[in-house]
């Protein structure tokens, strides 16, 4: 091992005292030089690497942006999250009121377990206006989404 090193760091002081262009600096200031026959590039210290230290810093350069390119879609993301958080336990919550906690098929009374549900889908266009949504419970939510209705579907149910 100890000998693999010392000849890679010995062509690598080779090829600096011969050739000086094909050698460059990395970030730590240690001085890589370029060996042709293996295609490879070696340090004084006597390490290898496919990759120049251009090559390295490039990627390095690349590798950052991208990250923060990440990042601020991330953020993005989660910002949007909380607006969709925030704009629909205003509406759930005027539901809700609107219905006195109450499904409106069933009249179960409760709270937290209720559910909102669209009288018309909104894959079908339905919007999220108060008149389109009413309060249901979890059983009346999983029958109501089996069935096809109309805004007179609540009419006919009671």
């Amino acid at each position: 091992m100890a000998n693999a090193i010392f000849l890679k760091s010995s062509i690598a002081r080779n090829i600096f005292d011969k050739q000086p262009n094909l050698c460059q600096i990395d970030d730590d200031g240690l001085v890589w030089c370029f060996y042709e026959e293996e295609n490879l590039w070696f340090s004084l210290k006597g390490n290898y690497s496919q990759f120049s230290p251009e090559e390295k810093t490039q990627k390095k350069i690349e590798n950052e942006e991208r990250q923060e390119k990440l990042k601020d879609r991330y953020e993005e993301e989660a910002i949007k999250r909380v607006a969709d958080i925030l704009y629909w336990s205003s509406i759930r919550k005027s539901v809700l009121e609107r219905d006195n906690y109450q499904c409106q098929l069933c009249s179960l009374s409760a709270n937290s377990m209720l559910h909102i549900h669209h009288i018309e889908k909104r894959v079908n266009g339905g919007s999220d206006f108060l008149d389109n949504l009413i309060t249901v419970c979890p059983k009346c939510h999983s029958r109501a989404d089996r069935a096809d209705y109309n805004p007179e579907w609540i009419k006919k149910e009671q």
